[in-house]
């Protein structure tokens, strides 16, 4: 059976959103998901839900299809609830997303269309060896492999390699070596070129057994920035991450030696309602 529904698409620093404005079960939100990735013309690389929420004080709740968390999903339906608003220019908005526990806070510029948000505090970082995972590297020195960090949000795990090419086969070597003993809604593998300073995301998200080498990517931003600052002296140290298709800037607050605060932030396209019809 066909059905009408109605959606809207967030381009975060090249990272597009598509957000589905009609109801849907959980159960549901795979097949619908996919289809909506399929349609090339909207440039999606990933599915968010919009939902209300039933908790005081939460302006808007939204679920990723795979139910893991995303940093430049969370700050552009910050942004979005802002227009739906109609704020006009500076607001804040409190968000209920998928794979965080609590709300967290948007600051966006309806006029601007910029987003900024803090994200939520990580689990923990590890320490993996993958240096006997035969990864193709850039610069010949496989010495970083031995001690390469992953951050894990709960929601989605990170792990960032320097210098390794951003491949498909490296990536799949990773993601059968973290599946093969951990499991997970999604990761993310951040290739960080040290030289160029320039960040390659490729997330999996298993619910959907999609792989994406995404435009940029919010938590894996924040993962690198979390990883680079961890051993820093107590300060705020601002950086800026360049992705395939554009830009996000961090702010890490780090107090008694521990990173207290993440900060992501940039410019976010939103499109008018759209409507679309797919199977149900």
């Amino acid at each position: 059976m066909k059905k009408q529904i109605q959606i809207f698409t967030a381009n975060a620093a090249g990272n597009v959103t598509i957000f589905v404005n009609s109801a849907f079960e959980r159960s549901e939100y795979s097949k619908v998901a996919n289809q909506l990735l399929d349609m090339k013309e909207l440039g999606g690389e990933q599915v968010a839900f919009l939902m209300r929420s039933d908790k005081e004080g939460i302006d808007g709740k939204m679920e990723m299809c795979g139910l893991e968390f995303c940093g430049n999903a969370s700050r552009s339906f910050g942004l979005l609830l802002a227009k739906m608003k109609r704020a006009n220019g500076p607001a804040r908005v409190m968000v209920e997303v998928s794979g965080c526990d609590e709300p967290l806070m948007v600051q966006a510029d309806t006029i601007t269309s910029w987003a900024k948000i803090q994200m939520p505090d990580y689990e923990e970082i590890k320490q993996l060896d993958l240096s006997g995972l035969d990864l193709e590297d850039i610069y010949g020195d496989a010495e970083a492999l031995k001690s390469v960090d992953m951050v894990d949000f709960g929601g989605i795990a990170h792990i960032i390699v320097k210098d390794v090419k951003a491949t498909e086969e490296n990536f799949r070597k990773i993601k059968e070596y973290i599946y093969g003993s951990m499991d997970m809604p999604a990761l993310g593998v951040m290739f960080f070129d040290v030289k160029e300073h320039e960040l390659t995301p490729v997330v999996y998200v298993k619910d959907v057994d999609s792989t994406y080498f995404e435009g940029s990517c919010g938590s894996g931003t924040t993962a690198c920035a979390i990883a680079f600052s961890k051993n820093k002296l107590p300060g705020r140290y601002p950086q800026r991450f360049r992705q395939p298709a554009g830009s996000i800037d961090t702010i890490v607050e780090v107090k008694k030696g521990r990173v207290e605060k993440v900060f992501i932030e940039s410019t976010v396209v939103l499109s008018d309602p759209i409507k679309v019809e797919i199977d149900v």
